[in-house]
């Protein structure tokens, strides 16, 4: 029965039994490890820790529950616990539908044999699940990702922090990444980390561009050159060719190889069909976003993006429902849902609802959030002139702290209908090359509506590099 059944699963946080602090990020970095791992298994197809970090604690809901949410056959739990030098992982295989447990085992050892107990680990979760590894497998699983423990721990710590998708917890994990790079400058998977996590804060608008994206294509060009099999670090590769050098092509050519390489991966196929959106190319972007979808259902920016294609789309209908599905599924996601929910109504001219869900954004948004701005758009659209003004205050008292993106004020003033000023930052935004740019495709019938007509647009969309007829 084992063997017949689809080998979908899901790794949930494991408990940690660990009291000090500096071991508090132990059980997610075991699990993270561990899907790391099964990932290798063409076989497999496991769950990201970003679906299945929201079952943690005591209050989660029961296995079958938690199976049948997922569209997973079989979930793996555990505990882990490290004194100083020792680790000990409970590791425990269960069939969700049935709830039955299928196999359990403990691994002790030396912390410096992780990379032992973690080849053990997976080799012994394959036997159970009746899978027959190729040599190649074996070969991906035997392989360490560095031979220095103390790297790996800092890299583990940087992983940690960086999954939190908070600005400042980011900052912390380049911190990480970095020193572990110090002691081991071949660790190919914490320059991953560093790319991600530079590309991420410059489009929160939290580093200046060019510092970020210099050191963010830096990064990811070392890590494939250290190591070309990384399907992940030729998609963060791809991102930055769009966004920092609009070598659309080369970006394009970039991803099919990310893809080749990882062709289960939610991440890459989420970031491709962001790219596919800027070529404007909105139902093959939707198709790949719904396949990002299916192979990790319960990330909410990968579910935000279906609804927010939906509206690129001219699908306003789809798009409210969809954000509203959402609002309850995702009930710690509430200023993306409602931002959109603001933009679609503006554009329906259902000025009462932007302005509701507008307000509802805003209480959840900060001013250097790129949501920010658009709502001024809404605000402007809407009538709302007096709002709309002061989002644009508060833009230029936060521009004179530190560097905001000019495209952003380009945004407002196009909802104001001050088209001059508008063209006056979109060229600001040009001459910085703005990451922002790219979206001069799809902001044409949204945001930028009442002046894409305009020769001055485009011919930016020219300069950007965009095909126009």
């Amino acid at each position: 029965q084992i063997r017949e059944l689809e080998k979908t699963i899901a790794v949930l946080p494991f408990e940690n039994w660990n009291t000090e602090e500096e071991y508090a990020h132990m059980g997610d970095a075991i699990a993270n490890e561990i899907i790391t791992q099964l990932s290798k298994i063409n076989e497999f197809h496991v769950f990201s820790y970003t679906s299945t970090s929201q079952f943690k604690g005591s209050d989660k809901p029961s296995i079958p529950e938690i199976g049948k949410e997922l569209g997973a056959n079989f979930i793996i739990e555990g505990a882990v616990e490290r004194q100083k030098d020792d680790v000990s992982i409970h590791v425990q295989v269960i069939q969700s539908e049935s709830d039955d447990h299928l196999w359990a085992e403990e691994f002790k050892g030396k912390w410096e044999d992780i990379f032992t107990i973690r080849v053990e680990m997976t080799m012994r979760i394959a036997e159970e699940l009746k899978v027959v590894l190729s040599t190649e497998e074996i070969e991906q699983i035997d392989k360490k990702p560095t031979e220095n423990i103390e790297a790996y721990n800092l890299y583990l710590l940087g992983k940690f922090c960086f999954s939190q998708y908070d600005d400042k917890k980011i900052m912390e994990s380049i911190k990480y990444f970095n020193s572990a790079i110090d002691l081991d400058s071949n660790l190919a998977l914490a320059y991953v980390g560093l790319a991600q996590s530079y590309q991420i804060l410059v489009r929160h608008s939290y580093l200046p561009r060019d510092e970020g994206y210099v050191k963010a294509k830096r990064a990811v060009s070392k890590a494939i050159e250290l190591n070309a099999t990384l399907g992940e670090a030729y998609a963060n590769l791809a991102s930055i060719m769009a966004e920092f050098d609009w070598d659309f092509y080369g970006a394009g050519q970039e991803f099919q190889k990310a893809i080749k390489m990882n062709p289960n991966s939610s991440e890459i196929y989420s970031s491709y069909a962001l790219y596919l959106l800027w070529m404007g190319r909105p139902n093959e972007s939707i198709n790949t976003i719904k396949r990002a979808i299916e192979l990790d259902p319960l990330v909410p920016v990968t579910n935000g993006w279906l609804g927010a294609i939906y509206f690129y789309a001219d699908r306003y209908d789809e798009s409210i429902d969809h954000f509203n599905k959402m609002l309850a599924l995702f009930s710690d996601f509430n200023n993306y849902p409602y931002a959109y929910l603001a933009y679609n109504y503006a554009l329906k001219g259902l000025r009462q609802e932007a302005i509701y869900y507008a307000d509802r954004a805003l209480s959840y948004t900060d001013t250097s959030d790129i949501l920010f701005c658009h709502l001024g758009w809404v605000y402007a659209l809407s009538g709302e002139i007096s709002k709309a003004k002061e989002i644009l205050s508060k833009l230029q008292e936060l521009n004179m702290r530190q560097t905001v993106d000019p495209f952003q004020f380009a945004v407002v003033y196009s909802g104001l209908g001050e088209h001059d000023k508008a063209f006056d930052w979109l060229l600001k935004a040009y001459e910085v090359r703005s990451g922002m740019m790219v979206s001069l495709n799809i902001y044409s019938n949204s945001f930028f509506k009442n002046i894409s007509s305009d020769p001055r647009y485009i011919d930016l969309m020219k300069k950007v590099g965009f095909e126009v007829d």
